[in-house]
């Protein structure tokens, strides 16, 4: 997602702040039934763990507020955990896609 430089933080205190004070978003999207509006509830989890952990699965690396948005910066047990979420959901999308090959059609 695009972020204009000037409405960027990436301050941790700031942002847990603002996330308390105003735990709800709204993410707008375009779909080709034109402009989508969405209402998202915010949670931050207390302390850096989940926090990395989810930085380590989006990648997100640019200028991150925690060193883990890459493998080879997370610490160790935080990359165990996402590796074996991830492969657990991989495992789960593949059963699922089988299964919808194997279908017969509808009707």
């Amino acid at each position: 997602m695009y972020c204009l430089e000037s409405f960027a933080e990436t301050s941790p205190e700031i942002l847990r702040a603002l996330i308390q004070r105003y735990p709800l978003a709204t993410l707008v999207s375009v779909s080709a039934n034109g402009l989508e509006v969405n209402h998202i509830p915010l949670y931050l989890a207390p302390g850096e763990g989940p926090q990395r952990k989810n930085q380590l699965a989006l990648e997100y690396a640019p200028e991150p507020p925690f060193q883990a948005g890459r493998p080879e910066d997370a610490p160790k047990d935080i990359v165990e955990v996402v590796r074996c979420r991830t492969e657990t959901l991989r495992a789960e999308r593949e059963r699922m896609i089988g299964q919808w090959i194997t279908r017969p059609p509808a009707g």
